[in-house]
């Protein structure tokens, strides 16, 4: 697991079992405002991993720190949400949750928290395939998750 979910896990993993217990309390009771509660029935008996997973798909990657986040202010974590919070604004293309949209970002390759690297920005991303004669030499793209839809577009002009 890279990338978002993998920093909440390795937050996550260093709380105690009486801090996760007020973590998780903290989800069902003391949201930001305009969140929703996941629901005691769904966190009851989670660990680390299940309660991340409930997050990320409650609330999606980068609402899912911006609670995070949230919840461990609220139970005194306030390192652990420091070094999150650092992480994910060195990690995440674009900053992080509270960032300017021009906030900078580590430089691609660069190793995050959980193993994950940087992934070029969409502009940076483009690529430009050759073909010689029935064979298509193209970029590998691997070690990625992608979350949504992915576009590719072929331009088959004989140019």
């Amino acid at each position: 697991m890279a990338g978002v979910p993998s920093m909440l896990i390795s937050t996550l993993d260093d709380l105690i079992a009486d801090e996760l217990k007020r973590f998780k309390f903290c989800l069902l009771n003391e949201l930001p405002e305009g969140f929703n509660s996941i629901g005691r029935g769904k966190l009851e008996g989670k660990g680390v991993l299940e309660t991340v997973d409930l997050m990320v798909r409650a609330y999606g990657e980068e609402d899912a720190v911006k609670v995070t986040l949230y919840a461990l202010r609220k139970t005194d974590q306030n390192n652990l949400a420091q070094k999150l919070d650092e992480n994910y604004r060195r990690c995440v293309p674009g900053g992080g949750p509270n960032a300017s949209p021009s906030a900078a970002s580590a430089p691609v390759g660069q190793a995050c928290s959980g193993g994950s690297a940087l992934r070029p920005s969409a502009a940076a991303a483009h690529v430009s395939i050759q073909s010689d004669g029935g064979k298509v030499v193209a970029p590998v793209i691997s070690g990625s998750n992608v979350d949504g839809s992915v576009n590719i577009n072929i331009n088959l002009n004989n140019n």
